[in-house]
C-alpha cells in the first residue's frame, strides 16, 4: 500500500510534471511547508513501500548492509504481527533513510526521496512521543528525545504543532488510495494534539517545567488483551464470553499465585512447625501462614458450595498431589493425604481413579473450600 507525504514549496510550482526536480533536501522544510493553507502552495509527493522492498531485494544476499534491520518479515507481517513494535521499528529507523538515499540513487528506485523524507518524519515524531526518561536526548545527544515543553522555542513542540497541519493536508488530499485509514489517521491525530494540550496543562495548572511523552501509554492495556487472545488460543478476535473467562482466571491467579509452586513464584517453604501429628497446631500453623483476605465469608457462601463439594475435594488431591511431585517428602504425604473413605464427597475421585489419585486430608479441602469462596467473592 503506498502513502503519500507532502511538502511545500517556497516557490509555486505550476507544471506538476516538474515535482520531482524540486524535492525539498530536509524534513524540517516538508514540516514547516505545512503550515501553508492554500492548496495552490501544497505538492503531494508518493512514498512506496515497494520502495522498501526493492532496498531489501537489493540487499538481502549481502553481509554488510545500509537497510540495517529490513528483513522480509517486517516487509509482509501478518494481521497479527502488524501490532508487533519491533518489527514496526525495523522499518521506521534511522538507517533505512540512509540506505534509500545511497542504494536508490544507484539502482534508481522509485520514489526513494520521498519515501525516505516520509519515514525520517514519522522517526522523528516517534523520538518525541516515545521519552520515558529526561537525560536521554543528553545520552544520545538527540534534540528531539529531550523532555517536551510548551515553550515557543522548543523544537519538538513546534514540531508537533507541524504534524498536525501535515496530518491535515494530508486528510484534505481527499485521494482513495495512498491514505490512512480512517482509524489510524484519527488515532494519530488525537494522540499529537492530546500530548500538546498535557504539556500545555502540565505546566500552567501544576507548574511543571517538562514532561516525558513516553509516560503516557496504554502498554498494560495492551498486555492485558494480549493475554485474553492467548488464554482463548492464540486468537486475534476474541468474544466477550473468553474475555470475561480469561478475566476470571486472570483475577484467581492474582489472589492464589503466592499459594502456587512453580518455577516463576517460586518454591514455598517448608515450615518446621508444619512438621507435627496435632491437627489443632497444624490447623492453628495454617490459619497463621496462609495469605488473608478483607473479605468476610458468611455460611451462605459455604452452602452454595455444597452441590460442587466432589470437586472442590478432587481439586484438593491435585494439590496435594502437585505439591508432594514437588518436595519428594513423605512426612508430608503423611500429613497431606488419608486413606480412602466411602462418602458422598470423595464420589468423584473414586469414579475417576484408576488407583493413582490421593485423596486429601480435611484441613486440605477447608483451605480448597475457603479459596473458592474467596475467589467467587472477587470475581
Amino acid at each position: 500500500m503506498e502513502t503519500i507525504s507532502e511538502k511545500s514549496s517556497k516557490d509555486c510550482i505550476k507544471n506538476v510534471e516538474d515535482n520531482n526536480d524540486n524535492i525539498i533536501d530536509s524534513v524540517d522544510n516538508i514540516i514547516d511547508g505545512c503550515n501553508s493553507k492554500s492548496n495552490n502552495n501544497i505538492v503531494f509527493n508518493t512514498a512506496s513501500f515497494k520502495t522498501l522492498k526493492l532496498l531489501y531485494e537489493t540487499e538481502k544476499n549481502s553481509i554488510i548492509k545500509y537497510g540495517y534491520n529490513l528483513s522480509l518479515k517486517a516487509l509482509g507481517p501478518s494481521n497479527l504481527e502488524k501490532q508487533n513494535v519491533k518489527l514496526v521499528l525495523k522499518i521506521f529507523n534511522k538507517f533505512i533513510p540512509e540506505g534509500l538515499m545511497k542504494q536508490g540513487e544507484k539502482f534508481q528506485f522509485p520514489n526513494y526521496k520521498e519515501t525516505a523524507e516520509y519515514i525520517k518524519i514519522i522517526n522523528r515524531w516517534w523520538d518525541i512521543v516515545n521519552v520515558k526518561t529526561p537525560f536521554i536526548g543528553i545520552r544520545e545527544n538527540n534534540v528531539y528525545k529531550k523532555p517536551l515543553t510548551s515553550s515557543e522555542t522548543d523544537e519538538r513542540y513546534k514540531f508537533l504543532d507541524g504534524f498536525l497541519n501535515w496530518l491535515e493536508d494530508w486528510k484534505n488530499m481527499g485521494c482513495k488510495t495512498g491514505m490512512l485509514t480512517k482509524e489510524t489517521h484519527s488515532a494519530l491525530y488525537m494522540t499529537t494534539f492530546a500530548l500538546k494540550e498535557i504539556t500545555k496543562y502540565c505546566e500552567e495548572e501544576f507548574n511543571m517545567k517538562y514532561i516525558l511523552p513516553g509516560k503516557f501509554q496504554t502498554d498494560n492495556l495492551e498486555a492485558r488483551f494480549g493475554l485474553y487472545r492467548q488464554m482463548a488460543g492464540a486468537q486475534y478476535h476474541v468474544s466477550l464470553r473468553q474475555v470475561f473467562e480469561s478475566e476470571n482466571k486472570l483475577r484467581m491467579h492474582s489472589i492464589l499465585k503466592i499459594c502456587l509452586q512453580s518455577t516463576k513464584f517460586g518454591n514455598l517453604e517448608l515450615f518446621q512447625e508444619a512438621v507435627t501429628d496435632n491437627w489443632e497446631e497444624l490447623d492453628n500453623f495454617i490459619s497463621e501462614k496462609l495469605p488473608t483476605f478483607p473479605v468476610l465469608l458468611s455460611e451462605d457462601d459455604f452452602k452454595k458450595t455444597e452441590d460442587f463439594l466432589p470437586v472442590l475435594v478432587y481439586l484438593g488431591g491435585y494439590c496435594v498431589h502437585t505439591v508432594l511431585k514437588k518436595l519428594k517428602c513423605n512426612i508430608c504425604r503423611t500429613l497431606l493425604t488419608c486413606e480412602k473413605e466411602l462418602d458422598c464427597s470423595t464420589s468423584l475421585i473414586q469414579n475417576l481413579s484408576r488407583g493413582k489419585l490421593l485423596y486429601p486430608q480435611k484441613c486440605i479441602v477447608n483451605v480448597v473450600l475457603c479459596y473458592h469462596a474467596k475467589v467467587m467473592y472477587y470475581i
